[in-house]
């Protein structure tokens, strides 16, 4: 039986919440930090923006990739090729 407590807390998105992450991420310090990247919309300047954050503070990230299932196998592979381009932490997911 595990004794450990998860807490989930979900921090706006958008560029104009930057403050908030900050001041959530110092006042908080949470054990992981969860970032989902949609596989329509691939990886966005707020998703590398928030990737930056959690190394900045030196959270762990857990990666979750949503609506694989909208693309073709063509689109995936693209989408595969822009996550390794755009930030080097991600490409373990596709090895």
């Amino acid at each position: 039986m595990s004794t450990k407590i998860l807490t989930f807390i979900d921090i706006g998105g958008h560029q104009r919440y930057t403050t908030k992450i900050v001041t959530n991420l110092c006042a908080m310090q949470p054990d992981y930090t969860l970032i989902v990247i949609s596989a329509v919309q691939g990886i966005t300047k707020v998703t590398e923006e928030h990737f930056k954050l959690a190394v900045l503070f030196q959270v762990p990230i857990i990666i979750v990739i949503t609506h694989v299932d909208k693309l073709k196998e063509s689109d995936l592979d693209l989408f595969t090729a822009h996550v390794q381009t755009s930030n080097a932490f991600l490409v373990f997911l596709f090895s």
